[in-house]
């Protein structure tokens, strides 16, 4: 019985930490997560105008380059970005600042 439950803890804990290496979803940061940059963050409360912890497309119109990838990154298909979507904008796109004149 003891060696059963030995097993079975040590399945659980692979499980899990198989699931916690996948990500937390669509852009692989839990909304309101706070491993952003300072930065990063408040290039996102910038654009977030509404307030309501995503960046919609009528939102997402005051950078010309977060706009044209927009599609690409909701990654769940929402029509919103949030912040770990934003997050894989910014590090995929690091030209940008330049072409929102340094936002």
């Amino acid at each position: 019985m003891k060696k059963a439950m030995t097993s079975l803890t040590l399945i659980t804990l692979i499980s899990g930490t198989m699931i916690l290496s996948r990500g937390a979803g669509a852009g692989d940061l839990a909304p309101g997560n706070k491993q952003l940059t300072e930065e990063t963050q408040q290039k996102f409360s910038q654009l977030d105008v509404n307030r309501d912890g995503y960046i919609n497309k009528d939102e997402a119109q005051m950078d010309p380059a977060l706009l044209a990838k927009f599609s690409k990154l909701d990654r769940n298909q929402d029509k919103r970005v949030d912040e770990g979507e934003f997050a894989r904008f910014e590090v995929t796109d690091p030209g940008q600042n330049q072409e929102r004149g340094g936002m």
